[in-house]
């Protein structure tokens, strides 16, 4: 979303990425690569997805600090996983995981990972996910946007 004052949509998405992941990157260095306008019918809502290519200093390493209202989770995927994500039938590999930083629920007052979100009952933890069911949980854009980033990938 782009808030009051911001001028360029680049300086919104670096913005976004900073909020919900916690990774930075230069919104000078953002290349459009893809728009993406769909509609939630539930809401009688437009919205337009603009999908940038950029650099951060990130790597698997680096850590991930999720905004939990608006991240259920996120994963560091390699260019093969990103192809089969970016397909629109199910992969048929169950066998395949693939680790992911997610939100768990507190249960019975203990935290289940280490990570604490302050004044939140929620805590980030790492855990492995089958791959189908990260394929099944993705929408149309987000397919879309991985395909125009596999897309840059070939040049």
């Amino acid at each position: 979303q782009i808030d009051p004052g911001e001028h360029a949509p680049e300086a919104a998405a670096a913005r976004e990425l900073r909020e919900e992941t916690g990774q930075l990157v230069d919104s000078k260095s953002l290349q459009l690569i893809g728009v993406w306008q769909a509609h939630v019918a539930t809401s009688l809502r437009q919205y337009i997805m603009m999908i940038y290519k950029g650099t951060s200093p990130g790597t698997k390493e680096t850590a991930l600090h999720l905004e939990p209202s608006e991240v259920r989770s996120a994963a560091w995927i390699s260019t093969d996983v990103a192809r089969i994500l970016s397909e629109s039938k199910s992969p048929d590999c169950a066998k395949v995981h693939v680790p992911v930083h997610t939100f768990v629920e507190e249960k019975r007052g203990v935290f289940t990972a280490e990570t604490r979100q302050k004044g939140n009952k929620r805590a980030l933890r790492e855990r492995s996910l089958p791959l189908h069911e990260i394929h099944r949980s993705l929408a149309d854009g987000h397919r879309f946007g991985i395909r125009m980033w596999l897309a840059t990938k070939k040049n």
